[in-house]
């Protein structure tokens, strides 16, 4: 998955049940600086994706 999917859909993932590991590797890769900055997001989609994340698990 692209980083603008895996930002937008942390309600999604919890809903769906994925697994520690997974979530893991999700928060791993939307948190890398490098891959932040190649993703030429703007900074209000993370802090969205922060805000309507269910749980602690994503942050």
């Amino acid at each position: 998955m692209g980083v603008m999917a895996l930002v937008r859909n942390p309600r999604n993932f919890e809903r769906a049940g994925v697994s520690d590991e997974v979530a893991a590797t999700v928060t791993a890769k939307i948190s890398d600086p490098g891959v932040i900055a190649r993703s030429r997001m703007f900074p209000f989609r993370f802090l969205a994706a922060h805000k309507a994340a269910p749980s602690l698990q994503w942050t």
